[in-house]
Formats: C-alpha cells, structure tokens, sequence
C-alpha cells in the first residue's frame, strides 16, 4: 500500500537548511522527507517558513522567520529587496555569495554533465553594486504612466531606482520619472524603455519600445535631449517583440546612431539592441581569462561563435592570420564589422546565420580552426554546432557561459567528442543576483 505524501502548503514548520539550491534558495527536508527550496535562507540557518508550492518531488517555501542566522548573513542595502525579486542574495555578505556561486558551477558540472572539475574560486567584482551599463524597464500606463522592474514571477512593477544600476541611468530614470507621466495620453502603446550608458558613463542612449510607431516622440526626444546633455541617440522600435524586448522596426529619433564605447583595448559601436556585457570592469576581466587560456596564436585561425558585434574576438585579434565570427542577429553582424574595420582588423570573416547551420557549411567547405571561442546565449550550443566544432579540431577552446546547467550539458558531450576540461573559472558580473558567468578552457586530446 502506498504511502501518501502529507500536504504542508500553508503551515508554519521549523526548518534546518542543509545545503544550496538554485535561485539563491536553501535546501532542506519536509517532515514526510521531501526536498523543500526556501527562498532568502542559507546552509547552517534554523528557520521558520511556510510551504508556497508543492509538487510530488519537491517543494517550496518563504521564511517567515530565521531562528538561527548563518554567519554569512547581513541585512539587504536596498529598500526594495523583499518585493523586487531580482537581487536574490542581498541577505548574503559579498564572500558567501561567492561561496555560493561557485558551489552551483561545482554542482551542475557533477550532477547534469557527470564530470568531477576542480571549480577555481570566483573572480570577485571590486565593485559589487552600481556596475549595470543596461537596463530594461517595463511600462504600464492604465491612466497613470508607471515604469520598473517585474517583481518576481509577477507582472507587478517594482521601483525604477535600482542600486544595480550605474548612477548615471539612476540619475536618467528619475528624470524620465518626473517628464513621461505627463504625457500618458500620448504614449499609449508604449511598452518598454531600454536605458544604457557607456563605461564612462558620460554617454546615454535611450530606446522607447512600442507597439506602434508614435509620431510625438519626436518632439518627446528633443525635450529629453536638451534635459538630459549626455543623451546622445534616442531611437523607437515598434512592432511585435521578435528579437528580446524588441520589434522589427527602428526608427533613429535624435543624436547619433550609436553608442561608441570602448572594452578590452577594442572600440565598439553599439546599436540600441547590441548585446554586450553589463559589467564593464569584469567583462575586462573575463576576456583577460580568454586570451590567458587560449595561449600562443600568432598565425592562427581563431574561429569566433555566438560573436555579437565583435567584442571578444577582436579584443585576441592580435597576431591571428584570420579571425572568423559567426552570430545569427544581422545588425550584430554588421555592426561587428565595421567594429572590424573601425579598429584596423581586416583579417576578419563575419557570417551571419544559426551556428547549427553555418558551422557545418564552414565545415565543408574545408575551414579548420586553430583556436575557438563559445559564447552562447543561456540556452547554451545545438548538437549539430558541437559536433561541427570537434571536427574542426581546433586545439584549444574556451566556453564562456551565463548558466551553469547547459554549461555542463555542453561540457559533457565535448569531452566524449575528444576535448579534456583543463579550467573552469567562474566570473561574477553579475553581484547581488544568481547568475554567473563562468570560463571553461578545453584542449583537445593528443591522439
């Protein structure tokens, strides 16, 4: 006869958290032996919580009470943590939050990829807060425009002043705050604002995402400009979202066409919808790791997939015969081309299209590769591009990823394919919240 599970949705029960979970999350039993993922709480803590969610599996809960608080503890620096959801361990000192995202690396490497690595501890941040370049902001406008941040797995808007954020996008957010709920009428349709600065902070561009194009942003962005002097490109997109936040139609409002900013020695000029790492000091510091595990190049072919506009693969260009990138979004593709010739590099290749797709052709095509760079969005690489890079034999490789899961995924069928992991060394752009970035250097095996 089968034993069923007690339901604990709703009650209060004393909890010991035993270990980490994702999310920034304690792990610890039910009474029935069932795992249960408590949100703000840490290994060693005694706490009191009650169950939110439950599953046949698994369960999870919110503190209501910490009994006994582990050292690591500290109490949160913005006045918004509770309700917001975004910066899940700001009940964490910097050290532990550093512990933890090392465990996770550690974690999804043996229990997803099978594979027992030495995690070197993480590259720290010198500046733990006010370091995000970019920042989306959600609208509502039901009488009265609002914007902020989604609070956690909800559609309810948090406050816009966001520590995260370099104080120059704090300082246009608050501006924005005082002029845009004046005119709310006219901006029905008006979805998100995409605020991003370059590492100086002294140039700001400003996207007015929208369902459709909106002739009064014209003379909004004017107003706008003479408030604000570093706003230096204003532009609308409209249409449905097709790629992120972002519909298919831009519209070049004001200013220039670009931000130019600079990272690793290269100069980039960034469209409004351009990815590039938030963290300017420890994206520096992530491609410093690159360059330092890919070694010796001169002369070498360096084979560049998911390239954005350009940023890594340029940053090593020095000494390569050819640089070969390869990124499915067409203005990254374009803009890291003029990124190419903008700084003098014409031994570059840019290819635009899904890696699955283009990697092979490259393949047939007789192209092999001396050195290789990965770095895929969250979801992480398609099996056809995985195995189109083993056969290209490149000696050295490295993964640069933003999830530890497809990570070890991604790991594990490299190494049957040939590569041995040599490093993984995780670097935290990202303070304050769960996500890290981790870089993975892999060597081929010597037949």
């Amino acid at each position: 006869m089968k034993t069923k599970t007690m339901s604990c949705s709703n009650e209060k029960l004393p909890l010991e958290i035993s270990g980490w979970a994702g999310d920034g999350c304690g792990a610890a039993r039910l009474p029935d032996g069932k795992a249960v993922f408590v949100s703000q709480a840490m290994p060693g803590e005694e706490v009191l919580a009650t169950v939110t969610k439950e599953k046949k599996s698994c369960a999870w809960a919110r503190p209501d009470a910490v009994l006994c608080p582990a050292p690591g503890r500290v109490s949160p620096a913005c006045p918004h943590y509770a309700g917001c959801g975004g910066c899940v361990l700001q009940h964490m000192d910097y050290q532990t939050q550093l512990e933890y995202k090392r465990d996770q690396v550690s974690q999804a490497l043996r229990r997803i990829g099978r594979l027992d690595l030495e995690v070197l501890p993480v590259l720290a941040a010198e500046e733990p807060w006010g370091y995000r370049n970019r920042v989306v902001f959600h609208v509502q406008n039901e009488g009265q425009l609002r914007f902020g941040l989604y609070q956690e797995k909800s559609r309810r808007l948090s406050s816009p002043d966001c520590p995260l954020l370099r104080q120059p996008l704090r300082e246009l957010a608050e501006k924005l705050t005082q002029l845009l709920p004046d005119y709310s009428n006219r901006l029905e349709g008006l979805r998100e604002l995409v605020l991003r600065c370059d590492h100086s902070g002294k140039k700001l561009l400003l996207s007015f995402v929208v369902d459709r194009p909106l002739k009064f942003l014209d003379a909004l962005a004017a107003e706008l400009a003479e408030a604000e002097p570093r706003l230096v490109s204003l532009w609308e997109n409209s249409g449905p979202a097709v790629y992120s936040v972002y519909g298919a139609a831009w519209r070049h409002l004001w200013g220039e066409e670009y931000l130019l900013d600079r990272l690793a020695g290269v100069e980039l000029e960034l469209a409004p919808a351009a990815f590039l790492q938030v963290n300017h000091a420890q994206a520096e510091r992530l491609y410093a790791k690159a360059l330092e595990f890919l070694g010796e190049r001169e002369g070498q072919t360096l084979l560049d997939v998911y390239c954005g506009v350009g940023s890594i693969g340029l940053s090593l260009c020095e000494g390569l015969r050819q640089l070969i990138g390869v990124e499915s979004y067409s203005p990254s593709v374009e803009a890291a081309q003029r990124n190419a010739e903008r700084n003098g590099q014409r031994n570059c290749r840019f290819f635009c299209g899904p890696a699955e797709r283009v990697l092979p052709d490259l393949l047939k095509q007789g192209l092999r590769a001396d050195k290789l760079v990965l770095d895929p969005p969250r979801a992480g690489c398609e099996k056809a591009a995985l195995a189109a890079i083993a056969k290209m034999e490149p000696e050295r490789m490295v993964y640069i990823s933003c999830d530890p899961a497809t990570l070890a995924r991604d790991l594990a069928i490299l190494v049957e394919q040939s590569y041995e992991v040599q490093a993984v060394q995780p670097v935290d752009l990202f303070p304050q919240t769960a996500h890290i970035e981790t870089a993975c250097w892999l060597s081929r095996k010597v037949k």
